[in-house]
């Protein structure tokens, strides 16, 4: 995967890895590395080795023109090793013709073109990714979300809203970009990739509007496009201009053929029958009447202002008896 240079040609990262369904082939460790790097991988059903027949003639070409000769040489340490086995593989891809192609390995690979070669991030990178889980990160109401100490502009992720969560991996090509992780209709995962949004000195975002300037909104997130949908429905309108237009002339929804009360209307509630109970006992303040102390009184008044003493008493406290 790694390029190496010199007579080595052969590099860069698969699209697919088909493998058996070993626990270290299909382990967290080379999932989460296949995932941040973009790689399908694909396990065939157990004890079926024949899907991987071409792993297995690799082996037996290993065998038979390597391992064949280790008998005549003393191997101490793996640095030998290795630097044996690599000067064998270069020597064999450079001169050993491929039974399909009619071509030597290198001579086939070198006909990649660009737009297919994806050349693959550092090692210390890849040691990261494979330990790295996506994270969880929550949409705030600008369309971003915070990763690794940044913010990365999601507002053209599709179906992205307000609050959702997303699964937010590096980018392991670039550190001014993240990945989110999303499903496809055949139910597999794939990235799509989100920008940083740079700021200046001050914290403000650099390519955001300037007052008296320019202005831009967000896009409608796919809430906000089926809550436009509902409304023309609901006023019988074909745009989200005409809807406002009659939403400002107070229109009825549906024409007014809707009666949210109609249940009410149409109800017949039960009679009950009364129930007996007891009078309610009237307290009530004494009244009087008084007369100007200062002014004339006759015989009759005090005559009258006696009689409506006595009646007052009578009605309310029940002292005295009133007389017709």
């Amino acid at each position: 995967m790694q390029e190496r240079g010199g007579a080595d040609v052969l590099h860069g990262v698969p699209r697919i890895f088909y493998t058996d369904p070993g626990c270290a082939l299909v382990s967290a460790t080379m999932r989460n590395l296949c995932k941040t790097l973009g790689i399908q991988l694909i396990a065939h059903k157990a004890r079926n080795a024949r899907a991987t027949g071409s792993v297995e003639k690799a082996r037996d070409i290993l065998e038979c023109n390597f391992e064949s000769g280790m008998r005549f040489v003393q191997i101490d340490n793996i640095d030998t090793l290795n630097r044996l086995v690599g000067l064998w593989r270069k020597k064999y891809n450079r001169t050993a013709l491929h039974r399909h192609t009619g071509m030597t390995r290198p001579d086939s690979w070198l006909r990649i073109t660009p737009q297919q070669l994806i050349t693959a991030p550092p090692v210390e990178v890849r040691r990261e990714l494979a330990v790295s889980l996506p994270e969880n990160r929550k949409v705030n109401k600008y369309l971003r979300v915070s990763f690794w100490g940044k913010e990365y502009d999601v507002r053209g992720v599709p179906g992205v809203y307000n609050n959702d969560g997303l699964e937010i991996v590096r980018n392991p090509w670039r550190d001014s970009e993240a990945q989110v992780v999303m499903i496809n209709e055949d139910g597999m995962e794939f990235f799509y990739r989100v920008q940083e949004v740079v700021k200046d000195e001050y914290g403000f975002t650099l390519n955001a509007p300037k007052l008296g300037e320019s202005f831009k909104a967000l896009p409608h997130t796919p809430a906000q496009h089926q809550l436009a949908e509902v409304e023309q429905a609901m006023y019988g309108t074909t745009c989200p201009t005409e809807t406002a237009a009659v939403q400002k002339a107070k229109a009825l929804p549906l024409g007014g053929r809707f009666n949210p009360y109609l249940d009410n209307e149409r109800d017949t509630p039960p009679i009950y029958l009364p129930k007996q109970g007891q009078l309610s006992r009237i307290f009530a303040a004494r009244f009087e009447e008084r007369f100007n102390p200062l002014g004339t009184v006759d015989n009759d008044s005090q005559e009258l202002f006696f009689w409506k003493k006595v009646c007052l008493h009578s009605a309310f406290f029940g002292k005295i008896g009133c007389l017709d």
